[in-house]
């Protein structure tokens, strides 16, 4: 047996991103082997009874006696307590990390965290049974799935369009030449939906309804694909009856335009700071575009246009940041100039 299987044998590595939508875990040696909804369903006496895409069907409709719930929000920990029993359960699912090494654990956080939201994040995973962690900001980590952070590298951009924030960053040198943190993205998206089906149509849906209307018939403004039309089955708001309507996706271009507005301000404002130089390596290489909001009907093409500078969204946008925090995964100490504790 090589030292690197022995290595493999008694420790390995691992990455978390530990999103406010969706949480993936890379192990390494083994590639990603959890993709799931950061969702947590409780008993009343605070025990599991479910996680991930098997505790989804409780939100918005607990029987008593069972709370469920998404932990995370605008992509820092809300529920600590959740958080950390959360964590638990799929690191026990996706493999044992005792050893006599005891394993590093890369988490993936919101750039611009501030200090005390990483101390939360520190203390739930070790709460959790994880001594050894690094945190690497998603920004970065995105840079390095697509492939864009590495040691004497040109300057580049990286947009992260997430469940709960939006980053922006220009990357050079494994190290910020600008960056900001928006506290808005796919998890807006959703509830514009919701309150778009309730202004117009007097309809109540539920998260998970408008998550999929989002999906089935969402658009952003301008997008010129071919039309798409869904029925929505709801509760009638004044009559508290079901109710069916058919919403298209240019009905629903609109109601993303004021967090679209926001997140196109983030990205003038950052380009804005740079100089002629850097901007012209961006402008050549083009904007790279990640993240699941980022896989909104028309959302390249339209932030091409409203910034006035190429996007190129990446092949696997829902996995670049979890495949980034692989790379650093297998090459620590490459990649420790990056984390940022």
């Amino acid at each position: 047996m090589t030292f690197r299987k022995i290595r493999k044998f008694f420790r390995s590595n691992a990455g978390i991103d530990l999103g406010t939508a969706n949480t993936l875990i890379y192990v390494e040696g083994e590639g990603i082997v959890f993709n799931e909804p950061t969702t947590i369903a409780l008993s009343g006496s605070g025990h599991i009874l479910d996680i991930g895409h098997r505790a989804c069907p409780y939100l918005g409709r607990t029987p008593e006696g069972i709370t469920a719930l998404r932990p995370m929000a605008r992509g820092v920990i809300s529920d600590f307590e959740a958080v950390t029993l959360y964590l638990k359960a799929i690191l026990a699912r996706v493999r044992d990390f005792s050893g006599i090494f005891a394993p590093a654990i890369v988490v993936c956080v919101p750039s611009n965290i501030t200090r005390t939201e990483q101390r939360t994040v520190l203390d739930a995973v070790r709460e959790a049974g994880i001594k050894k962690v690094w945190l690497m900001e998603e920004t970065m980590a995105a840079a390095a799935g697509a492939g864009l952070l590495a040691a004497s590298s040109p300057p580049s951009m990286v947009v992260d369009i997430g469940g709960g924030t939006t980053e922006a960053a220009v990357i050079q040198d494994m190290a910020y030449v600008a960056s900001e943190t928006l506290r808005a993205a796919g998890d807006e998206f959703t509830q514009a939906v919701a309150r778009y089906v309730r202004k117009e149509h007097s309809l109540v849906i539920g998260e998970m309804a408008a998550e999929r209307l989002k999906w089935d018939a969402g658009a952003a403004p301008g997008f010129e694909g071919e039309g798409i039309s869904v029925d929505i089955t709801g509760k009638d708001a004044v009559s508290g009856m079901p109710a069916t309507f058919r919403i298209t996706s240019g009905d629903m271009s609109s109601c993303f335009e004021s967090i679209l507005d926001e997140i196109v301000a983030m990205i003038t404002n950052i380009t804005r700071q740079l100089d002629l130089d850097t901007m012209h390596h961006i402008a050549k290489q083009g904007i790279t575009l990640t993240g699941g909001g980022a896989l909104l009907r028309g959302m390249e093409s339209y932030l091409s246009r409203e910034c006035r500078m190429k996007f190129r969204l990446v092949p696997d946008p829902l996995t670049t940041v979890i495949s980034g925090a692989g790379r650093a995964v297998e090459n620590i100490e490459k990649y420790r100039p990056v984390f940022i504790n």
